[in-house]
C-alpha cells in the first residue's frame, strides 16, 4: 500500500473486481492508527482498476468508511465515495453529531457508542455513534477522544446540535404517513421534542418510524395497521439496496418521543387496502 504524506492517506490499488468483508475490515482498522514509519493515517482509500468495480463494492466501502475511487472505460480516475476521516484534532473543524449505524455494524470497536434500544431488543436496533461533521465527510469519535467527558456528555452536545438542523416534513399523499427529509432526518428520531411534534401532527400516542437508510424517515401512527405494514415492507426493501448508509431493516416504535423498541415482524392478521403510491415528483421514493 502507498502512503500520501500530503493528505495522510493510505492507498491500496485493488486489481480484482471484489473486496472481501475481511479485507475491508482490515483496511478500515488502519483508520486513526499509524504506518510502520509512524505516520498518522487519516484516511484509507481503495482504487479499483477494473471499470465498474468501484460501483460494485460501494456498499461495502460505505459500511467501512473507506474512500472509494474507480477508473472508467477511458482510463479516467474518479472519486465515488469520500470515506471517513480519523483524527481527534478534527473536533476543532466541525460540530459533533450523532450518527446511526446498522445493527451489528462491524466497526464499533473503539468508537464512542451505545445501542439505540435498551434491554433485550438492543441487538435488533441500530447503534448510536458520534462524529464531527466536517462538511464533506465525518470524523468518527473514539472512546479515546472523550477525555474527561462521559459518553452522556457527548450525546447531550450531539443531540443539541442535531435539534438545530433543519428538515422538511410532508404528508405522503392522502395517507396517514409523514415523510421527513434532510441530511440528518433519520437521526432526528433521537430528538424527543421533534418526535412528539410528529405524534401531535398524526394524533398518535405511539409511532411506527422507518429509518432504513440515511437522509429520511417515514412515520405513521401505530394504530394504523395498513400504514405500519407498508413501512415494514419499505424498510426491508430499502435497507438491502446499495448506495446509502444503512440504519435499520425494521421500523422503530416511538412512544412519547422516545424510541421504545422495534416493530414486531410476526404477522397478526391480513391488512386490507391498496398500498399508497409515492409522489411522482420525488425520485427518492422510486424504490416502491
Amino acid at each position: 500500500m502507498l502512503y500520501d504524506h500530503d493528505t495522510q492517506t493510505l492507498i491500496h490499488t485493488q486489481v480484482t473486481e471484489r473486496v472481501t468483508e475481511a479485507d475491508a475490515a482490515r483496511y478500515a482498522a488502519a483508520l486513526g492508527n499509524t504506518t510502520a514509519e509512524g505516520h498518522f493515517i487519516r484516511r484509507v482509500e481503495l482504487v479499483f482498476m477494473l471499470p465498474g468495480a468501484a460501483e460494485a463494492n460501494l456498499d461495502l466501502m460505505r459500511r467501512y468508511g473507506l474512500r472509494c475511487r474507480g477508473f472508467d472505460a477511458d482510463g479516467h480516475r474518479y472519486l465515488l465515495h469520500e470515506g471517513a476521516r480519523a483524527s481527534a484534532a478534527d473536533a476543532e473543524d466541525g460540530p459533533v453529531m450523532p450518527v446511526l449505524r446498522e445493527p451489528r455494524w462491524p466497526q464499533l470497536d473503539g468508537l464512542a457508542h451505545r445501542p439505540l434500544i435498551a434491554g433485550a431488543m438492543a441487538e435488533s436496533g441500530p447503534s448510536v455513534t458520534f462524529a464531527w461533521d466536517l462538511g464533506d465527510s465525518l470524523a468518527r469519535v473514539r472512546e479515546s477522544d472523550l477525555g474527561a467527558r462521559t459518553r452522556g456528555d457527548l450525546e447531550g452536545e450531539a443531540v443539541a446540535n442535531l435539534a438545530r438542523r433543519e428538515v422538511t416534513i410532508s404528508r405522503l399523499g392522502e395517507h396517514p404517513i409523514l415523510v421527513v427529509e434532510g441530511e440528518w432526518a433519520a437521526e432526528k428520531v433521537l430528538v424527543a421534542d421533534f418526535m412528539r411534534e410528529l405524534e401531535r401532527r398524526l394524533g398518535a400516542r405511539m409511532l411506527v418510524v422507518a429509518v432504513p437508510v440515511e437522509g429520511a424517515m417515514m412515520v405513521t401512527s401505530a394504530d394504523s395497521l395498513h400504514a405500519s405494514s407498508v413501512l415494514a415492507s419499505f424498510s426491508m426493501q430499502k435497507f438491502h439496496q446499495q448506495g446509502l448508509r444503512r440504519i435499520c431493516p425494521v421500523p422503530l416504535v416511538v412512544s412519547d418521543g422516545v424510541v421504545a423498541g422495534v416493530l414486531s415482524t410476526e404477522p397478526t392478521h391480513a391488512v386490507e387496502g391498496p398500498t399508497p403510491e409515492p409522489p411522482a415528483a420525488k425520485p427518492w421514493w422510486r424504490f416502491w
